[in-house]
């Protein structure tokens, strides 16, 4: 899907535009644009109020784009992140999430963070789960990248282990993420 922005006014660093038309599209690219807003099958235009401002975007360094998940799930706080996987994992609204396919739910996580502000992420989700649905985001998402879920107590195994995911990103001068 594309979302266009129309009728703001588009912050840059020499000031603002009135008239701003910003496009976020499936190819993860946010672009502003000039002239008149276009329409069309897969457009969703969304008029601003004249006086609305149009900053650039957010970095979202750390999301599970797959795991949109509000309202707020668990009882914390919690000692480590698998006392709260348990607790979500108990929720009614992880069952109800288990229910929509997940190209539905990552497009939710997208909207929620181009309504935050957010252009690009960096999606902490093992890239053979999201790789499928990267190309229709709304945002960009950040990679290629090396991964491993954490280095503590209680670590779930994600990909080759931290070791051996950072000397991946190290030979293949990739970003490592934890």
């Amino acid at each position: 899907m594309i979302v266009e922005l129309i009728n703001g006014h588009r912050v840059t660093a020499e000031g603002s535009e009135p008239n701003g038309r910003i496009r976020a599209g499936a190819s993860g690219l946010i672009e502003a644009l000039d002239g008149p807003a276009d329409s069309g099958d897969g457009v969703l235009t969304l008029p601003l109020p004249p006086a609305a401002l149009i900053y650039p975007g957010l970095v979202n360094a750390h999301d599970h784009l797959i795991g949109t998940f509000q309202p707020r799930v668990g009882f914390g706080p919690y000692l480590n992140w698998l006392h709260w996987d348990n607790d979500l994992k108990r929720s009614a609204v992880f069952r109800q999430r288990n229910m929509i396919d997940a190209g539905t739910v990552y497009q939710l996580g997208g909207l929620k963070s181009i309504l935050s502000g957010v252009t690009t992420v960096a999606d902490h989700i093992p890239q053979k789960i999201s790789a499928p649905h990267i190309d229709a985001m709304p945002v960009r998402v950040a990679g290629p990248y090396c991964l491993a879920h954490s280095v503590a107590s209680f670590r779930l195994h994600w990909g080759d282990g931290s070791g051996a995911e950072y000397a991946r990103a190290s030979e293949l001068d990739q970003p490592f993420m934890v």
